[in-house]
């Protein structure tokens, strides 16, 4: 959550964020437009630590419209839907997608449905390659969950979501995660200073909130934009 500052001019305004793209659209959001209408300037560039944020400033000023040139139009509010519960025909169907991208891409691995879980259909990978898979701080594993979500989920407005595991490495990750929030949360309330953690996961910061959520003296809240949002432990009085 960045801070928009108040245009010194009438065409133009400055926005601050920890990321570039998250100033650029608090700079575009002061304005009154998109991203995509705006021309931008870097006026600071800050970097961060765990106990200091990054920081960036820049100026936006409205793009010159070409006489005749359509306006975006503005996008419908969307609609409510009922919540997506997965189903078997969902699991088998996961199943065997993310077996076939698997074998096309050369992993010698087992694709099983663990579980149903609300709009998740939970998939578990065994093989001679789930050492290969789990490298990288899961970096590949969580490439190929959310490669088989845009796969899974191409074509349908609505659809379940997958989640991937192989070798138990999430609940190992959780583990980690989970000494390391409150770990930090432990410094935050020493030093009455918020910290600021890596961009992660969507699936990783929810570990991190629900760890901190009873712990007296922290709160938690996330900012930034995908894939770069992270989670912020603050001191609470």
């Amino acid at each position: 959550m960045g801070y928009l500052l108040e245009p010194e001019m009438k065409e133009g305004a400055e926005g601050s964020g920890r990321t570039l793209e998250e100033a650029r659209q608090n700079a575009a959001a002061a304005l009154g437009l998109s991203v995509d209408e705006c021309d931008f300037e870097i006026l600071e560039e800050r970097a961060g630590g765990l106990f200091s944020r990054a920081k960036f400033v820049v100026r936006a000023v409205p793009k010159a419209v070409e006489k005749g040139e359509a306006q975006p139009a503005q996008e419908e509010a969307p609609t409510e839907s009922e919540p997506i519960t997965a189903t078997e025909e969902d699991g088998e169907r996961a199943r065997a997608l993310v077996e076939e991208m698997l074998a096309q891409a050369g992993f010698e691995v087992e694709v099983t449905v663990e579980s149903l879980t609300g709009k998740y259909v939970n998939l578990k990978l065994q093989g001679p390659d789930e050492e290969l898979i789990q490298q990288k701080k899961g970096a590949v594993l969580d490439a190929i969950q959310f490669l088989g979500n845009a796969l899974y989920s191409h074509g349908r407005q609505e659809s379940a979501r997958l989640t991937v595991d192989v070798g138990a490495y999430r609940s190992k990750r959780q583990q980690v995660l989970e000494k390391l929030a409150r770990d930090i949360a432990a410094l935050v309330i020493e030093k009455q200073e918020e910290a600021v953690l890596d961009p992660l996961p969507a699936h990783e910061r929810r570990i991190i909130h629900n760890a901190l959520k009873d712990m007296e003296g922290v709160e938690t809240y996330s900012e930034g934009e995908e894939p770069q949002r992270y989670v912020v432990i603050a001191p609470k009085s």
